[in-house]
């Protein structure tokens, strides 16, 4: 199985495993089943019942099935209830949740994916086994049953820990800035905090020459 190496907004990298051709498949076809018994269950009724406004055709039988695809992965996570079933997920490919926009896209070029086996072909010559649709939504799919625990990639802090400054560095920073730097150690026992100590590391960077912090 392919990986694909994600990056996130907090500088940690990690890999999460492409979704195979296999699973895609069989997810696809439980979708187009549940699509199609949408279909037949309302023609039956149309028939047996006479329903001959057109509207009501549109708006009960058509637009639902044209919008499955994307108000499920918008609503449930970048998933639709064949990618359920296969434990897959749609993801934009630094990681982030799909979007709403890449939804729409995915769905609009699945037609064009249908075409000439295009979709087939882009799956299993791309790295990341990624449609026409992907490639312009910037997505990928992948599996969800390797779970990410973020808290785990990060140093721990003990409780009782307190930093202890270099004499000399206390020529280019004053109480206030060492006040922050304990007040952050202390809040990152309660709430990761990346973001912040990312910022406060730069500034440090800025002030403290010839300092050897690693961003």
């Amino acid at each position: 199985m392919e990986n694909t190496n994600v990056v996130t907004e907090q500088n940690v990298a990690f890999d999460l495993q492409i979704a195979s051709f296999g699973d895609r498949f069989l997810s696809f076809l439980l979708d187009a089943l549940i699509q199609l018994g949408w279909v037949f269950f309302w023609i039956y009724m149309i028939k047996e019942f006479r329903l001959r406004n057109e509207w009501f055709v549109f708006i009960v039988v058509a637009l639902p099935y044209l919008l499955y695809h994307p108000l499920m992965e918008i609503f449930s996570n970048g998933q639709s209830l064949g990618k359920k079933w296969r434990k897959i997920r749609v993801i934009q490919v630094d990681g982030r949740p799909e979007t709403i926009g890449a939804a729409i896209i995915r769905s609009l070029l699945k037609a064009i994916d249908r075409l000439f086996l295009l979709g087939l072909i882009l799956i299993l010559a791309t790295e990341k086994s990624q449609r026409l649709g992907d490639l312009a939504a910037g997505t990928c799919m992948v599996y969800t049953n390797k779970q990410i625990d973020l808290e785990a990639l990060t140093p721990k802090v003990e409780e009782d820990y307190s930093p202890v400054f270099d004499v000399t560095i206390l020529n280019y920073i004053n109480d206030r800035e060492v006040n922050i730097v304990r007040k952050m150690l202390k809040n990152r026992l309660r709430e990761p905090a990346h973001k912040n100590i990312i910022e406060a590391a730069q500034l440090f960077k800025e002030k403290i020459p010839n300092s050897n912090v690693d961003l």
